[in-house]
């Protein structure tokens, strides 16, 4: 951690109305507040080696130190010495011995060049001062500098991947909601125009909107139910703002229409108004061809039904068509959309084929009444890229969609595998075996006043050939700096489809504190940090995380 973080952090728990000096009872309170239970044997012999004037209290400074030492790895500092042993210089890794560290150990899906791993080692420590550079010597990373880099993002179990955007809207599996605006239940649930804020900031790239009649204005709610409504135009507006908050790749606009005509043009009319520029029309492309994401940058785009009962003005505005079955003579890469129900999902070669070059949309049955989702796996496995979810109900299956879209940079678009676009190519059949072994965890959070004590538990979620649960021992009393030091190993036959879930659960109370979702694919092998995601509890504002070690073979 670096120093502003720890500064802050110390901050956040220090004992409220406590002045800038703490005696060894009020240190205990401190470590309390950071989520571990410490021994008055253990605190003491540190305590008085650092009070040097013996005035029975330690300083702020004092204090940032001792949790310093208390959260330092002490795994990555045994790394970090062999590494220094292995070269010239004992006191900092020269450029050359992390470049080999990286590329030979690390492993990652791009492997940087010397002179990035060098501009690395500058920019990203670009604060601190030790490099050894007045003194003409070759950059090093020296310790502090080291734990920064493995501890960071820049060292994440999930690759950052690069992909071309140059291709079919069809080519890719597309972030999507279902009945967005609602906050909780299919039935009685409030509407609120902030869902489209908070599902577009988290990547989005199709949402839902159920338009109504309500007198000689459009409204916003899940029909035939007791839903409240909100304005058509007021989460227009709030789309707008949020569109492109993630990426500048097209916003696909899912018009549910039950208006009447008039209300229809009204509609259209606020689009256009509203939208302005960013509203791409049916007109400006090729009439039967999808475009891709690259071409329609910072676009908005319609899909509807088309019909008797639709407008002339709203039929115009269509790009994507909503319909339930296609005909033969649709063709590939059409911007026919079929809908079809979660239940609906195929595997067979036929329905493969078909998502190709062509779109499709899978939405949860209708019996979810209370906004609970499907496992969204079967469906990408079977090639379709609009797997819409309810976002309200962020549990498992969402985090996995959200797993899906994190190494292409929460962008919202993903390609998809090549056996699921190339007709000649097969699927990944090679089994692989995957070695994690789950060092410590730091900062984890806090439930209420209790300290947690932490077990680590590990999910294969997708192939039913794969699927399978461990968990790591029960650290007691510890959620600052526990040390599991454990092992678990995974023979995984259909990789492709897997997911891999960490969850930090409070074993004294079988409480989820925090989680992690990755695809396998993504998973970088060697020494790796895992970045995890809270829920509602407490974590001081630092982000809990994991240290592991990956092999995969």
């Amino acid at each position: 951690m670096n120093e502003s973080l720890i500064f802050k952090y110390v901050r956040s728990i220090w004992p409220k109305k406590k002045p800038e000096n703490l005696d060894i009872n009020e240190l205990k309170n401190l470590f309390r507040n950071a989520n571990l239970k410490i021994q008055s044997e253990r605190i003491k012999p540190k305590f008085f080696s650092i009070d040097l004037n013996g005035d029975g209290y330690l300083d702020f400074l004092e204090i940032v130190n001792f949790i310093k030492d208390e959260t330092n790895r002490i795994e990555i500092k045994y790394l970090y010495n062999i590494l220094c042993k292995k070269q010239k210089s004992k006191e900092s890794v020269l450029l050359n011995s992390l470049f080999k560290f990286i590329k030979d150990v690390q492993k990652p899906k791009t492997v940087p060049s010397l002179r990035q791993t060098g501009n690395l080692m500058i920019n990203y420590y670009k604060k601190t001062v030790m490099y050894g550079l007045e003194q003409k010597q070759e950059p090093g990373m020296y310790l502090q500098q080291f734990e920064q880099y493995m501890n960071g993002r820049l060292n994440s179990i999930t690759a950052t991947l690069t992909q071309k955007m140059n291709y079919p809207l069809s080519f890719y599996y597309i972030s999507s909601s279902h009945n967005t605006y609602l906050k909780k239940s299919q039935l009685f649930g409030e509407s609120s125009e902030l869902m489209y804020e908070m599902v577009l900031k988290g990547g989005c790239k199709c949402i839902e909107i159920d338009c109504w009649d309500n007198g000689d204005e459009p409204v916003i709610y899940h029909g035939h139910t007791l839903t409240s409504k909100i304005g058509f135009r007021k989460a227009i507006e709030s789309i707008n703002r949020f569109a492109f908050a993630t990426s500048e790749y097209p916003l696909i606009l899912s018009l549910e229409n039950h208006c009447s005509i008039k209300n229809q043009d009204k509609m259209v009319d606020y689009m256009k108004k509203i939208f302005a520029e960013k509203l791409e029309l049916p007109e400006q492309v090729k009439k039967f061809r999808l475009a891709s994401p690259q071409q329609l940058k910072n676009k908005i785009i319609i899909k509807a039904k088309k019909n008797k009962n639709v407008s002339q003005k709203l039929q115009d505005l269509t790009y994507l068509v909503g319909v339930k079955k296609t005909g033969s003579n649709d063709g590939v890469f059409s911007r026919m959309v079929i809908s079809r129900n979660e239940n609906d999902v195929g595997d067979d070669d036929r329905y493969i084929n078909y998502t190709k070059h062509n779109l499709m949309r899978i939405y949860p049955k209708a019996i979810r009444i209370g906004s609970s989702n499907y496992n969204p796996i079967k469906a990408w496995a079977s090639g379709n890229q609009i797997v819409a979810l309810n976002w309200q109900t962020k549990k498992i299956n969402l985090r996995i969609n959200q797993a899906m879209f994190e190494a292409v940079g929460y962008q919202g678009y993903r390609l998809k595998p090549m056996y699921l676009l190339d007709e000649d190519t097969k699927k990944n059949e090679k089994t692989i075996n995957l070695k994690i072994h789950i060092y410590s965890g730091r900062f984890l959070p806090k439930k209420g006043k209790d300290i947690i004590s932490p077990v680590v538990k590990l999910s294969i979620i997708g192939s039913e050939k794969d699927v399978k649960k461990v968990s790591t021992h029960e650290i007691k009393n510890n959620g600052l700096s526990p040390l599991w030091n454990t092992s678990f190993d995974f023979t995984l036959f259909e990789p492709d489809d897997d997911f891999l879930m960490f969850e930090v659960i409070d074993n004294s109370s079988d409480t989820l504190m925090c989680y992690y979702v990755v695809k396998v694919s993504d998973i970088q092998g060697g020494y790796r940090s895992v970045h995890l995601k809270t829920l509602k509890y407490k974590n001081v504002g630092v982000v809990p995380n994991l240290f592991c070690k990956i092999d995969i073979f």
